[in-house]
């Protein structure tokens, strides 16, 4: 998986789990279908990288100002 598929893909799980409440990383491991430890290294590189921020509550914030592709919503 190249790294802008990996960030796409993420992105796009927040963005839709930020619609239903916070996001944590056991919720976006289920998602992706991957083990949490996996998600902990992925956030981390993408809070690195400026895509997101983790909360002291851990939860995780998304910086995307705009939707994902892909993701399709009925507003």
């Amino acid at each position: 998986m190249t790294q802008q598929r990996k960030v796409e893909d993420y992105m796009k799980i927040i963005y839709m789990l930020q619609r239903r409440g916070p996001v944590r990383g056991a919720y976006i491991a289920k998602e992706l279908h991957v083990k949490k430890p996996t998600v902990s290294v992925s956030l981390k590189e993408l809070e690195k990288e400026g895509y997101l921020r983790k909360l002291e509550d851990h939860s995780v914030i998304s910086f995307a100002i705009a939707k994902p592709f892909g993701v399709r919503t009925t507003e």
